[in-house]
């Protein structure tokens, strides 16, 4: 009577332990690149770069292009249509839905900084080895106010 009492008091530590140790930590989450460049004109373009995942890596990517609605503070409008891709990642996602997060991301970054207050036009996107990018210009001209706050550190 005794062994069957203290079998699940051995077993127990070494389950807790065991279901500890199985799982190794993430690496961290990369952060979005957001660069400006508010051109002599007043032209205001941008550029935002998301890191990809390791299994998306040596896909072609194509550029397309979409103009923005009348949406919100930065925001796109419409849906345009995904890029033409197929296959999923290891967590079931298919290319459309991580595609249409690194927009909502965009429009989320556009909306924070205020850099885009009337939309913007897409100018190009594409696939490097590692992220995906997209280039835009903002649908209003830059104010004395965004020549100020948004500093050219890097030309495109």
């Amino acid at each position: 009577m005794k062994k069957t009492f203290l079998l699940p008091l051995c077993v127990t530590p070494v389950l807790l332990l065991s279901g500890c140790a199985s799982k190794p930590d993430k690496p961290p989450k990369e952060q979005p690149l957001f660069v400006t460049n508010i051109k002599p004109d007043g032209s205001k373009m941008f550029s935002f770069s998301v890191a990809m995942r390791a299994e998306k890596q040596g896909r072609d990517g194509g550029g397309r292009g979409r103009e923005s609605g009348g949406g919100g503070r930065g925001g796109r409008g419409g849906k345009g249509a995904p890029p033409e891709r197929d296959g999923q990642d290891s967590q079931g996602r298919s290319d459309e839905d991580r595609i249409e997060k690194i927009y909502e991301a965009l429009d989320l970054k556009l909306g924070e900084t205020g850099y885009c207050r009337e939309g913007y036009i897409e100018i190009d996107t594409y696939e490097t080895e590692t992220r995906f990018n997209i280039l835009g210009e903002c649908n209003d001209s830059a104010t004395n106010e965004d020549k100020a706050l948004f500093i050219n550190d890097y030309g495109y």
